[in-house]
C-alpha cells in the first residue's frame, strides 16, 4: 500500500492504522509486515491477497478448485471481528466494513481460501471498560 502524505492528518491516519496492524495477529486480518517513510510517501508492505470479496463474488464461478460458499464467508468474516472485539483491555471497532475491504486469499498451506478483514484507516480504539460511545456522525468510505 503507497500513500501519498500531503499533509499532516493523513501522516497521523496512516501512522495510526501502522499501530492497530502491529497489534493485529490472526488469520482472518491481513498482516503488517513494515512500513518506510519517505518525503511524499508511506509505503506499508501488507500480505498480499488475490482478491476482495466483491470481485469474489462477482466471478466466483470462474474460479477453478476451491471456493468458498457463502456461510463459510461470514463465519470466517465473524471470525476476525471476534478477533478485533475479544481483547480484555481494548477493542477495535472497524467502522468500515464493505466487500472492498474484505479480502480473499487463497489458498493457504492448508489448502482453504481465508477471507481476511483489511483497511483499518478509520477504526477506532477503544477501552474495553468504556465500550460505549456517542454516535455524532456517520463514518465509512463509498
Amino acid at each position: 500500500k503507497r500513500v501519498y502524505i500531503n499533509n499532516e492528518k493523513i501522516k497521523n491516519s496512516i501512522h495510526y492504522e501502522i499501530e492497530l496492524l502491529k497489534k493485529l495477529k490472526n488469520q482472518y486480518i491481513v498482516q503488517y509486515y513494515f512500513h518506510e517513510d519517505d518525503k511524499n510517501f508511506i509505503n506499508i508492505a501488507l500480505e498480499i491477497c488475490q482478491s476482495d470479496l466483491e470481485k469474489y463474488l462477482e466471478n466466483r464461478n470462474n474460479y477453478s478448485g476451491l471456493i468458498l460458499d457463502n456461510i463459510e464467508i461470514l463465519n470466517q468474516i465473524t471470525l476476525g471481528f471476534d478477533h478485533l472485539h475479544d481483547n480484555k483491555i481494548e477493542i477495535i471497532v472497524h467502522r468500515d466494513i464493505k466487500p472492498q475491504n474484505v479480502l480473499i486469499s487463497y489458498p493457504d498451506k492448508n489448502n482453504r481460501i481465508v477471507v481476511k478483514l483489511s483497511d483499518f484507516g478509520i477504526s477506532k480504539l477503544l477501552n474495553n471498560q468504556n465500550t460505549k460511545f456517542p454516535v455524532t456522525h456517520i463514518v465509512g468510505t463509498n
